[in-house]
């Protein structure tokens, strides 16, 4: 697990969960994490200087195509946490 260096500025993470998860595998410095429900996600840090131009579909052909394939969902999902510890909680709140 990435060391929690988000300090007072917090940091953005990007997470995938469900049957294509694995898609999160290739991005830098990707780590699993366990929301508070138990559920498994692939998720990174997004850099500082990235957040702004931060291109929210650039996965999506790639998921939607192993989607597809396997009949099956995945979710991502962009959360601000102001420390590391923050990220099960609010992963277990976006997925209802």
């Amino acid at each position: 697990m990435p060391a929690d260096d988000a300090g007072s500025l917090g940091v953005y993470y990007k997470c995938f969960f469900g049957a294509n998860s694995h898609l999160g595998l290739t991005e830098d410095d990707s780590f699993a994490m366990e929301d508070d429900k138990g559920r498994s996600w692939i998720c990174h840090p997004i850099k500082r200087k990235d957040v702004e131009a931060l291109d929210l579909f650039r996965d999506f052909p790639a998921i939607k195509e192993a989607d597809e394939k396997i009949e099956a969902e995945t979710e991502v999902r962009i959360l601000f946490c102001e420390t590391l510890k923050e990220l099960p909680t609010k992963l277990a709140d976006s997925l209802k």
